[in-house]
This record gives structure tokens, C-alpha cells and sequence, in this order.
């Protein structure tokens, strides 16, 4: 395979098709013996400023393969209970994940939620989501694959793939800052859609930036900017009255746990991050590349 070597010390590091390895030589008698430890990849390590809500299948602290909580990395303890979704150990690019039926299944996020007086003013939500869902419309609320993260739509804030598989997001702010809706839709609610379709049954890590203090709300596929929206100067945080969240389910709660659009999410989600700021676009480039916690084996070969 073609490799590039590089020798830190008595320390080889040796990249080989995207995969990295620690190589170290050890002088014993008459033979090199060459000690491999191969780094696969595992959790992400994602930007932490203002994380309130890390989710991680690939995390064994985030969950540890049995159980129905889904734990937060954050420190916040705005753990997810699990209801119905299956957990999934594969060979794909993100390996680990839970898979919802779009029948049943869904998680309630523990403690978190929003209040009223429209104070969020800035946020980020993203997630590593795959689907084949294609009810082929977009701008139909409330009707079909209801949601990825969610806190109301018309109360707080949301995160939605539409029918035809593209990003998009709703919320309720006092003042929608001009916004010109698209397709369908109500400005009171924002819901706004991006441009790129992601049900390819590909994984794409997928999201959007919310900032009154630059008047603008951007989507986001795969760490680029698929959509940007510029508002009026008179966009205001969302937050009409309490609400909590859920994933994989449209929320109506004003308590944990709570009424549920009961429209559920039909694909697989191996990470979800919300952050109480927008994110920049180079930390939202990181966290889609992603550094990895590696999970070590280690090979021995030995070489006249």
C-alpha cells in the first residue's frame, strides 16, 4: 500500500489509505521488530464551547450498547430516554447508531428545555443522521418524518429533514425578520428549507446556525454551507412558553416526557449536538471531519 512515514523521535507515524498508525522500531539483536497500533475510529472529539447537548453511539460513555438511555457528554445530564429505536454495531463510516422505524420510536431529552420571553437568541443544532425516506413534497408540517431534534416548532425550535430529504428548520420568534418562507410554510414559523437532499441512504452530518446578533440562520451538509439566510435586522430569539425535547418525534411537552406530535422519524442518528451559540463555519467544518478517540489494537511483526 502506498504509505507516508514520518519519524517523530524513535516514533513512526505511518498513514496508509486515510488510516493512520504508530509505528515504533525496536533494535533486538539481529531483527527489527515493528509494533503497529491501529487507530480506528471511534467517537468524535467535537467542538465543546457551549456544547449543552452531546449525544455519541460510538461513545461507549454515551451509551454502552444496552439499556434505553442515551447519555449526554456534555456534563449538562440532559440524557435521552430511549423508546423503541434499535442500536446498531456495523462496519459503515459511522459504525454505531440507533436506527427509528418512523412507526413508534423515538428518545425524550431529560430536563432540557426553553422557557418563554424569545431569550435564545443564538444556537446551533446538528446531527449525523441517515434516511432513504422520500415522500417526495416538501413544505407539508407536521405530516411526515416529524423530526430530528425538536422543541415545538411553533413554540421554540426544530431540526427536520423534509419529505424530499432536504435540511430544514422552524421556530417561533417574535419577530421573523423578513424571512421569505420556502416552499410553503408560515413566516410566524420561519420554516425555511436548505437546498441539498441527503435521503441517499449515505450518512451526512447535517444542521443549521441560528444568530440574531448577524441576522442570520445557515444550513449546513457535510461541514459546508448548503443555504444562508439574511435577515432584516429585526430577527428576534425564539421562546413563546416552556417547552422540552425530544428526538425522533415532533414536541408539544410542557413537561418531560410530555404530548408528542406522534409523527415520527423513519432513519438512523449516531450523534446529535446542540449549542447555546452559532457555531463558525470552520468549527462546524471540525466537527464533520472530526478527531477520533482511537480504539487501539496492536500487531507485532517481526523482519530480518
Amino acid at each position: 500500500l502506498p504509505a507516508k512515514l514520518k519519524k517523530v523521535g524513535y516514533i513512526y507515524l505511518i498513514k496508509m489509505r486515510k488510516t493512520f498508525f504508530y509505528c515504533k522500531k525496536v533494535n533486538q539483536l539481529k531483527f527489527f521488530a515493528l509494533i503497529f497500533f491501529y487507530f480506528s475510529a471511534s467517537s468524535a472529539q467535537v467542538v465543546t464551547d457551549e456544547l449543552v447537548l452531546h449525544l455519541d453511539a460510538n461513545d461507549t460513555n454515551s451509551y454502552s450498547g444496552n439499556g434505553n438511555t442515551w447519555n449526554d457528554l456534555s456534563g449538562n445530564n440532559y440524557h435521552v430516554t430511549l423508546n423503541g429505536p434499535t442500536f446498531r454495531s456495523t462496519s459503515e463510516s459511522i459504525p454505531k447508531y440507533f436506527e427509528f422505524d418512523g412507526s413508534n420510536d423515538f428518545g425524550a431529552i431529560q430536563g432540557m428545555n426553553y422557557g418563554s420571553g424569545y431569550s435564545l437568541q443564538e444556537f446551533s443544532v446538528f446531527v449525523w443522521v441517515k434516511t432513504t425516506f422520500n415522500s417526495g413534497t416538501d413544505g407539508n408540517y407536521d405530516t411526515a418524518n416529524w423530526s430530528l431534534v425538536d422543541f415545538d416548532r411553533s413554540e421554540q425550535y426544530q431540526l427536520i429533514l423534509t419529505g424530499t430529504g432536504r435540511v430544514a428548520m422552524a421556530g417561533r420568534a417574535s419577530n421573523s425578520g423578513g424571512i421569505s418562507t420556502s416552499p410553503g410554510g408560515s413566516a410566524t414559523y420561519l420554516d425555511i428549507v436548505g437546498t441539498q437532499r441527503v435521503n441517499d441512504g449515505n450518512w451526512h452530518y447535517v444542521g443549521y446556525t441560528y444568530s440574531v446578533a448577524n441576522q442570520k440562520i445557515i444550513f449546513y451538509v457535510d461541514g459546508e454551507v448548503d443555504k444562508t439566510y439574511t435577515l432584516n435586522g429585526n430577527l428576534t430569539g425564539v421562546g413563546a412558553s416552556t417547552r422540552y425535547g425530544f428526538i425522533g418525534d415532533g414536541s408539544e411537552a410542557s413537561s418531560f416526557n410530555g404530548n408528542k406530535n406522534n409523527v415520527y422519524f423513519e432513519g438512523s442518528m449516531g450523534a446529535v449536538h446542540i449549542y447555546h451559540r452559532a457555531l463558525t463555519a470552520s468549527e462546524v467544518s471540525s466537527n464533520n471531519t472530526g478527531n477520533f478517540t482511537p480504539i487501539i489494537s496492536q500487531t507485532k511483526i517481526a523482519l530480518d
